[in-house]
């Protein structure tokens, strides 16, 4: 039911975080979307940065999509002009995510947005020695710089999204900061690298919330997730096992939703995925509806 559900998942998908987008603007007009980001949001990759511009009240605003479409679209418009895509020599996605965010989050944005998002994030190295890859999450932020940076180094992907082969994607300083990851466990911050936050797994559970009060919305079909395209019909695809945290169908529709993340369609085709974001949206605050009713 819908009350079980206080906190919001958003998967990492590259260029379809449109979805994203689409999803919470169908949210927002049935008047569910405050409940469920009671607990908070959690965001990964381009999930982080939308779930900023959320947990920022970007989203309250009438015109949210004809804010946010534009830059999406842009950026996606000036990735398919280069030779090889986002793999392209010299070309790094991550400037535009910055200027998405310099221009939609308030002076502010780090007050509103503590506590209350979320930033999943990849680290590497630590305390001096070789440390295995683990999923880290930042919700505290002193300042708006270290908001930005946290949701820039959750979008980096090393040589394809930032820098070639630096793990900071190009950012002022490579390593994390300490006050962006402050860890009681990690004994040097300064020796932490920070990147793709859905590298580890690309649905986390919102780590404040209990079981069952995840809401994951993803832009991929799968029995796991609750706002995404729907299973496959009249038949039901077979489901791959467990990837990045969630068991996904297997189709060509799927592999070609993971190719569009990448490497962005026609700017017809993106607004075509905001809309069905906003229409599945809509679609399960129906579903919870008629649960509560029965």
């Amino acid at each position: 039911m819908a009350a079980q559900k206080r906190a919001l998942s958003l998967c990492g998908c590259g260029f379809l975080g449109v979805y994203h987008a689409g999803a919470v603007a169908g949210l927002r007009d049935r008047g569910a979307l405050e409940g469920l980001t009671r607990t908070g949001i959690v965001g990964a990759s381009a999930g982080a940065l939308v779930g900023a511009v959320v947990a920022c009240g970007g989203h309250q605003e009438t015109h949210f999509l004809e804010r946010y479409l534009p830059a999406v679209l842009d950026g996606a418009a000036r990735a398919r002009r280069q030779p090889f895509g986002l793999l392209t020599p010299g070309f790094r996605l991550l400037d535009d995510v910055a200027a998405v965010l310099r221009s939609e989050l308030p002076p502010h944005a780090h007050e509103l947005a503590s506590g209350k998002l979320h930033v999943a994030l990849t680290t590497l190295g630590g305390g001096g020695r070789r440390r295995l890859p683990r999923q880290e999450f930042v919700s505290q932020f002193p300042d708006r710089e270290a908001l930005l940076e946290a949701v820039l180094r959750s979008c980096c992907i090393p040589g394809v999204t930032g820098g070639l082969l630096r793990p900071g994607g190009g950012l002022p300083a490579q390593r994390a900061s300490p006050s962006l990851l402050e860890r009681q466990h990690v004994p040097s911050q300064t020796d932490l690298y920070a990147i793709d936050g859905g590298l580890l797994r690309n649905w986390p559970p919102h780590p404040a919330a209990g079981p069952g009060e995840t809401l994951f919305i993803a832009p991929f079909a799968s029995s796991a997730l609750d706002i995404c395209p729907a299973l496959t019909t009249p038949l039901k695809a077979p489901q791959t096992p467990a990837q990045l945290g969630v068991p996904l169908e297997c189709s060509s529709r799927n592999v070609r939703a993971a190719w569009q993340a990448f490497f962005p369609p026609r700017g017809e085709v993106l607004e075509e995925w905001c809309e069905r974001g906003y229409r599945d949206a809509q679609a399960w605050c129906e579903r919870q509806g008629d649960a509560e009713e029965g």
